[in-house]
């Protein structure tokens, strides 16, 4: 491409690519997908159909998907065709090519399939070459433009549904450059990549996941390999979960059903797993499974070990529920799954000889070790489970005895939440960690992120925990690569670090809106400041240095109306905040914040012009609510109120 394109959501390059991995551009439609290398001499097409999988049982009646004692045999049938249409000139077949000719323009159809079906034991059905032959003669039967609006406009009753304004404009370089470039500031090619990223996300779940096709696994729709990295698979320690976290939350809940249908088509064999290998009821999978269903744990344990995997992917299920409020999914699909799931866990759990409370034994957090009791992410997940299932029984109803006894199962788990010596969130239920860790896996946040049992509202010291976990596991630099383990992160932060703050100014004129200015706390000009973690859940403005022009008064610092950082306490983020001429015997403004971080003061009032802290109470854990008006005549000023501390304070203290 020799100029820039005119839209924001363009992905543009000026050369070919020369790798399927970094530089070629992916299309699919769930079952398909197909990798564009955009060569104009010679163009290149690389396409894999999903299902075509390699190491499945064939007719092999003794395949267990993991619980077996010989080898897996392979069977796949597959079939493939292309038809090129031509409009004009001639066209010449040979045996392994079709050569066309001074044509006006020429179409190519292409279509796969398998005879895979996702049934235990077999897995196969009708040999595909009939059925993939009557998809390509009705493809072929219509007209190139009829068959690309439809697919328009099924994609884009998808894709339209959401678009993420951060005031970006059309980048003037090719996306590898952009990327390249790319330094998080608030320049708007910066706010291009991440507004580009956003929608490519939700692009490739579109491609990735439709319904009728398998989930969307490791390499894709797009793996160029029959035999894989990683085997192509499904390794639900985290990586077919991160797959689908945007689904529910940027409105494509369509593409959830391949991921249902494949949870609900593996607890057939998961019940074969918890009985054989666990010797428990309800069902399991560790963390690694396949096509085929492979529940069973290969002969790498400290890789493979995992079996809370099925509880984690029931989550999506609860989800669902949340997002959709569809009572008879809940009813049929969801409940179902997930309280057999907890049966497993309501089997496999025992009492801890040392405080009585219920745990996983063996525990082994992921990539890190060791083979413990309680590893944190394991009992987070597992608390996670019981809350959701007693959640949906709640809704569903009924059931009452099993919804008892898991109430009561619940009360007696270890949580797996416990600050360490250093501050950090313990990774195990003992005190393991080693600082210096900048290892990429930070699973023992999990209860933060995508779970919900850590909140800087409710849990204020666990979320600061956390933070000071996910600090250490940063290092330089090398423990947030790579890529999935960057987006983890990210999630972290965003579900409730506190880490980042952006506040922007705006001007009314002439009837439309024009950015004055943008104070991003993480920016290079305010890192190491002390603005990260310090907002709150109210914002105020008033011209705190009296100058005749408003500030911003946000939490535990303030902000110049030039948009510059005028000052911060770093008392960390808070709650109700009031800002006025608190205490009327000393000149200018102050400022009556509630604190929720339980290292710091639970309430203190503040030089609104300096940030220098007047008065501060001890800290309390989270505070909550509070208040600070004249509401005594008797005293001058205002009285100050809040949750955690007993009486009510003068403007003095």
């Amino acid at each position: 491409m020799t100029a820039p394109p005119t839209g924001t959501l363009t992905l543009w390059y000026d050369r070919p690519a020369s790798d399927w991995e970094s530089e070629a551009l992916p299309i699919g439609n769930g079952a398909l997908g197909a990798m564009i290398f955009g060569g104009i001499g010679q163009e290149r097409v690389q396409f894999n159909e999903k299902s075509l999988w390699t190491g499945g049982p064939g007719e092999d009646p003794a395949h267990t998907g993991g619980v077996w004692e010989s080898p897996r045999p392979t069977a796949l049938a597959e079939a493939r065709r292309l038809q090129v249409l031509a409009e004009g000139g001639t066209r010449t077949d040979a045996a392994d090519h079709v050569t066309v000719t001074a044509a006006d323009a020429v179409t190519l159809l292409l279509t796969a399939g398998t005879d895979h079906v996702h049934r235990l034991s077999d897995y196969k059905g009708d040999h595909p070459h009939a059925r993939v032959t009557a998809r390509l003669d009705a493809a072929a039967a219509k007209p190139y433009g009829r068959l690309l609006a439809r697919h328009e406009a099924d994609y884009r009753e998808l894709f339209g549904r959401v678009r993420l304004d951060l005031g970006q404009r059309p980048p003037t370089v090719p996306t590898d450059q952009l990327l390249k470039a790319y330094t998080g500031g608030s320049s708007p090619s910066e706010r291009a990549l991440e507004a580009l990223m956003f929608a490519y996300g939700r692009y490739l779940l579109i491609s990735s996941s439709r319904a009728g096709s398998l989930p969307a696994n490791l390499q894709g729709v797009w793996n160029k390999d029959t035999s894989a990295a990683w085997s192509g698979d499904y390794h639900p320690n985290i990586n077919p979960q991160m797959n689908y976290w945007p689904a529910e939350v940027t409105n494509l809940t369509e593409t959830t059903g391949p991921l249902f249908e494949f949870i609900d088509g593996l607890r057939p064999r998961g019940r074969q797993s918890a009985k054989v290998i666990f010797d428990a009821d309800g069902w399991v999978v560790n963390n690694e499974t396949n096509a085929f269903d492979f529940t069973g744990v290969h002969d790498w344990p400290t890789a493979f070990w995992f079996p809370e995997a099925a509880a984690w992917l029931t989550r999506h299920l609860w989800e669902h529920y949340e997002f959709t409020g569809d009572r008879a999914f809940l009813r049929s699909r969801a409940y179902p799954i997930m309280r057999e799931a907890a049966e497993f866990w309501l089997d496999f759990l025992v009492a801890d000889p040392r405080d009585g409370t219920l745990v996983a034994v063996p525990s082994y957090s992921p990539e890190h070790g060791k083979f413990t009791a309680a590893t944190s992410m394991s009992q987070q997940i597992v608390w996670d489970l019981f809350t959701n299932v007693l959640a949906a029984g709640k809704v569903h109803g009924g059931d009452t005895a099993f919804r008892a006894g898991l109430g009561r199962a619940l009360s007696k788990l270890d949580p797996g939440l416990r600050v360490g010596s250093w501050g950090q969130l313990q990774e195990w239920k003992e005190d393991l960690d080693d600082p210096a860790d900048t290892h990429r896996h930070v699973s023992h946040l999990y209860a933060l992120h995508p779970g919900s049992q850590i909140s800087p509202v409710t849990t204020p010291a666990y979320a600061q925990a956390a933070k000071v976990s996910l600090t250490a596991r940063e290092g330089d630099g090398s423990g947030w690569a790579p890529g999935w383990s960057r987006s983890w992160k990210t999630g972290f932060m965003a579900r409730g670090c506190y880490t980042r703050t952006v506040i922007a100014a705006w001007d009314w004129r002439n009837g439309a809106f024009t950015r004055r200015w943008t104070f991003d706390s993480s920016s290079s000009t305010n890192t190491g400041r002390g603005y990260d973690g310090q907002g709150n859940h109210q914002l105020s403005v008033a011209d705190v240095d009296q100058d005749g022009r408003d500030e911003i008064v946000y939490g535990a610092m303030a902000v110049d109306d030039n948009g510059n950082g005028l000052w911060t306490t770093r008392n960390g983020h808070g709650d109700a905040m009031h800002v006025g001429d608190l205490n009327p015997s000393r000149s200018g403004l102050e400022v009556f914040k509630v604190g929720e971080d339980a290292s710091k003061p639970s309430s203190w009032l503040a030089d609104a012009r300096t940030g220098q802290i007047l008065w501060s109470t001890p800290a309390s854990g989270d505070n909550g609510r509070g208040v600070s008006g004249d509401i005594w005549a008797g005293s001058a000023g205002a009285e100050s109120w809040s949750a955690a501390v007993d009486g009510v304070r003068s403007p003095s203290g």
